[in-house]
Formats: C-alpha cells, sequence, structure tokens
C-alpha cells in the first residue's frame, strides 16, 4: 500500500462530519484541500463539495473513483474535467461538484474514501464523513439558483469581460440597478445589492465584492467563464424570469 502524508485534518462536530485530506508522498504537497463535506440526497447517494488551495501550476480534476461506489463529476465542463487554477476556489453544490450514485446506502456519520484524480498531480486522496444535513435540505440548497430574489422596479443586469493579466486573468463587471453591498437584509423597492459569484467551467473561482476580480494562473482549454449577482444571503437575482448572470467563454493557450 502506498504511504500517504497526511497534508489536513479538519473536525467538524458541529455540523455531523469529519475530513482528513490524504496525497502520497512527494505528490500534490501545493494542493491544500479543506471544507471537505458529503452530502445526502433523495436518491441515497452522496455529493461531495470542498474548497481547495492551489499553492502550485494550474491543474484539473479529471476523474474520481471510489472502493465506496460509483463517482462521477458534475457541472459545466465536466467533459475536460474542473479546472483548479492557482489560489483558491471550490466545488459547490450549486456548481462542479462530486457525485456517488444511490446504489448504496450511506448512514449519517458514515467514513467514504474518495480519490480524485488531477491531470497534472495524480491522485488525491480524501476521506470523508457523510454529513447530517437532510436530503430536502441539500435539494434546497442544489437548486437554489432555480429562484430567487425579483425586485420590483429597476431590474439589474451584469455585463463580463476577461482578459489576461500577467500570469493570471483580469474579470470585469459592468453593472446597472445594482449596488455591491455584503450587508444583510434586502428592500424590494431599492436597488439591489450583494455580491457576484464567479464560476469557471464548473468550479467556483471568486466572490466579486467589487466591479474587478484578479485570477491566478488558469489551465489551459476553453471554458465558460459565467458570473451570477447574489443577495447578500447569496439568494441570486433574477430578472424577467431569468437568473441575473452573464457568461463568456475563455481560451487560455
Amino acid at each position: 500500500m502506498q504511504n500517504t502524508k497526511i497534508i489536513t485534518a479538519l473536525l467538524f462536530g458541529l455540523v455531523g462530519f469529519w475530513a482528513l485530506t490524504l496525497v502520497p508522498n512527494g505528490e500534490a504537497t501545493h494542493l491544500f484541500i479543506t471544507d471537505t463535506a458529503a452530502h445526502s440526497t433523495y436518491s441515497d447517494g452522496l455529493v461531495v463539495t470542498f474548497a481547495i488551495e492551489n499553492r502550485g501550476a494550474p491543474d484539473r480534476i479529471i476523474g474520481a473513483s471510489s472502493s465506496a461506489g460509483e463517482v462521477s463529476l458534475q457541472g459545466v465542463g465536466t467533459a475536460e474535467g474542473l479546472p483548479v487554477p492557482a489560489g483558491s476556489s471550490a466545488l459547490t453544490l450549486e456548481a462542479g461538484h462530486i457525485r456517488f450514485d444511490g446504489s448504496q446506502v450511506y448512514t449519517a456519520g458514515q467514513a467514504v474514501p474518495l480519490q480524485l484524480i488531477l491531470e497534472t498531480a495524480g491522485p488525491v486522496s480524501l476521506l470523508v464523513r457523510s454529513g447530517a444535513a437532510s436530503a430536502e435540505e441539500i435539494a434546497r440548497r442544489m437548486s437554489r439558483d432555480e429562484n430567487g430574489v425579483t425586485v420590483a422596479q429597476g431590474a439589474p443586469s451584469v455585463s463580463l469581460a476577461a482578459h489576461p493579466d500577467g500570469t493570471g486573468w483580469r474579470v470585469d463587471l459592468e453593472v446597472e440597478n445594482f449596488v455591491f453591498d455584503g450587508s444583510e437584509g434586502h428592500d424590494p423597492q431599492a436597488a439591489a445589492r450583494g455580491f457576484g459569484h464567479l464560476y469557471l467551467g464548473g468550479t467556483k473561482v471568486g466572490r466579486m465584492a467589487s466591479e474587478t476580480a484578479v485570477l491566478g494562473a488558469l489551465p489551459r482549454g476553453t471554458y465558460p467563464l459565467r458570473v451570477v449577482l447574489r443577495a447578500p444571503d447569496g439568494t441570486p437575482y433574477f430578472a424577467d424570469g431569468a437568473l441575473v448572470a452573464a457568461t463568456l467563454q475563455i481560451t487560455v493557450p
């Protein structure tokens, strides 16, 4: 059995799971995986989410496997894998994530092994425990971009531009009827306010608190870059029945 080195050990007693992040000796020591969670679904499967701090070159998750059941990558862009840019990113319920199918029954607190395959770094092994949140709550969070806040007057809008900036990329937003402000509460009669969530090919790559963000180096390929405007509590804005969002394709040579 290949030796492993423990990179991160997390205890989440309050929310019902803990996780260890393991990597083979000499490999992927530049990756730090935290906030690991395994969420139960109505189909008796699991959805795994986590945050990644990549202190090395950009990479992508191209596969996953587990001795506990069938596993697949979910989210926009998974045909080529989920991008892992330099810096911080995350797999989330509403975007790209790892899914265990429902052929196995997972109980709260059960330890579940998972191996991620990265294109450059190779295998990264995780051990997660199934969380205590209800399948109803997880389904609500996964579908939160299907319903949101509708502003009575002056609906917000957003457009998106991006271009290379040094070793990374600069992202610029142009918004109307929207104020970047993360304070709680919302008056439907007032201008929409909050922040933007930025996604690259299914991977959440940033929370925009202003019109500009700079991403770290990105892996080669063509990806959809998307921003969604959200209220301070994370609920998305809707206008004329559609999500207030903007998407463009970027190509990283």
